[in-house]
């Protein structure tokens, strides 16, 4: 059984369920169609370790073929996003990125910083896919009924995990009983997690998700800054999407010092809502703890893009980078946390 939401979940669900023959079922919030993005999913993000674009090179013609083939030609859209840094020790963080990112044949390179006056230091990486994730989903919901996924809602929710790690799930549908419980993102582990095996994997933040009104065209599709977490995404309309895990009054500060003329950009729907990351700042992949259940977060922006070798990993078939990858970032003690830790900063506790 697998509890989720985001993109990345409905298809490592779907992934189990069709490529590796498992009986599947996925309790994800049915009005995920209709709020406001949680989530903007991107082929790259603001990753320090070698072996993280080690992973995303390796897994990149795999991923876009399976999101085409899920959601046709437009499931993808080719973006060249922008990278700001707003503080010294992102700055520092950005510059060991470039030269990784380089290294893995990533096409990245250095920018002036132009009409970012609090920028401190902005990269430019050309080539990257971002999911358009609102015809998308759709397409998503049809392809895991399609595989054969059992689906139902996270709404009233009780998990019982016994021990060995089996499941019971009671829920409006019914009750399920399972052998494994894997909370395939952050929503659901900090949803379902019991708090002593919640807090010393992950730290819990506060974040803030706006729509803006379109505006007269932006020079930025997409921009990425490192503090907070910050994302913001041009739509076709000259409108915005924007994520940070920032509070409301927070994001505006976000907005001005990450976004070219963002002071253009006027609200026209926004929501809080709280979420955790991995206390180290690195993937997780692995129990959590002695709780018997499974976790699956601190992907970022990639989740989607990493989940053939996410479901691999599940599924007991990884092998070679993928195995030696996940062995790092498990839970417990064998978690390298010295090894994998990545820059973060986020402002907000939830």
């Amino acid at each position: 059984m697998l509890v989720g939401s985001s993109l990345q979940a409905g298809l490592v669900a779907g992934l189990l369920a069709r490529v590796h023959k498992k009986k599947v079922y996925l309790a994800f919030e049915p009005s995920i169609g209709f709020r406001l993005a949680r989530e903007l999913p991107l082929s790259v993000d603001c990753i320090t370790r070698p072996e993280t674009w080690q992973l995303l090179a390796q897994s990149r013609a795999e991923a876009f073929k399976l999101l085409t083939s899920i959601g046709g030609g437009k499931a993808l859209g080719r973006i060249n996003p922008l990278i700001v840094a707003t503080t010294f020790d992102c700055a520092q963080a950005l510059a060991h990125m470039f030269h990784v990112a380089k290294g893995y044949g990533f096409e990245i390179e250095q920018e002036t910083i132009g009409a970012l006056p609090a920028a401190k230091k902005t990269l430019r990486i050309r080539g990257a896919r971002i999911i358009q994730h609102k015809p998308f989903r759709p397409a998503l919901g049809r392809w895991l009924a399609d595989g054969g996924v059992r689906i139902g809602s996270v709404n009233d929710l009780t998990l019982s995990i016994k021990r060995g790690g089996q499941v019971v799930a009671r829920m409006s549908e019914g009750t399920i009983q399972a052998n494994r419980l894997v909370l395939a993102d952050e929503e659901a582990i900090r949803a379902h997690a019991k708090p002593q095996y919640l807090n010393p994997a992950f730290v819990e933040a506060s974040a803030t998700t706006l729509a803006c009104e379109p505006a007269p065209a932006l020079s930025e599709k997409y921009v990425l800054n490192p503090f907070n977490r910050f994302r913001a995404y041009g739509q076709a309309n000259n409108g915005y999407e924007i994520v940070s895990l920032s509070l409301v009054d927070e994001v505006a500060t976000d907005i001005v010092a990450s976004l070219p003329d963002g002071k253009k950009l006027r609200p026209a729907g926004r929501a809080v809502f709280n979420t955790c990351v991995s206390s180290d700042g690195a993937p997780f992949a692995g129990k959590l703890g002695q709780s018997g259940a499974w976790a699956v977060g601190g992907f970022g922006n990639t989740g989607a893009f990493v989940a053939p070798a996410i479901a691999r990993f599940l599924a007991g078939k990884a092998e070679g980078l993928e195995e030696e990858y996940f062995s790092k970032r498990c839970g417990g003690a064998k978690r390298a946390s010295r090894q994998i830790s990545e820059y973060q900063h986020i402002r907000s506790g939830g």
